[in-house]
């Protein structure tokens, strides 16, 4: 499974933790954010991109320019490692931003 890393923008505190569910910082109760890449291994990585789907019907052009990308058959990408998506990224001039982890509702006491 793959380790995530999560980081406070209010306080700087920092956690690592194996599920990519909502995190709420331990030391001050506000919403922490994904740090994009921390602590993944390689092969510990698996992920189907909704941002950087194609059209389907550019399956075929799109096999032959990234023969190591899967694609699936409603045009979502598929990645196997960090350095795939990472490469894919620069080659396509996509940029890739921190995201950032909501709290839906849930209440610190």
């Amino acid at each position: 499974m793959a380790i995530q890393e999560f980081i406070c923008d209010v306080c700087g505190a920092e956690v690592t933790d194996d599920n990519a569910s909502i995190h709420v910082c331990p030391d001050c109760g506000a919403d922490m954010r994904w740090r994009c890449g921390g602590g993944i291994r390689e092969g510990d990585y698996s992920h189907t991109s909704m941002s950087l789907a194609i059209n389907p019907c550019q399956t075929k052009v799109h096999r032959k320019l990234f023969p190591g990308i899967g694609v699936l058959p409603d045009g979502q990408l598929r990645f196997d490692s960090v350095k795939k998506q990472s490469d894919y990224c620069q080659k396509t001039g996509f940029e890739k931003m921190p995201q950032k982890i909501k709290n839906k509702g849930v209440k610190i006491a």
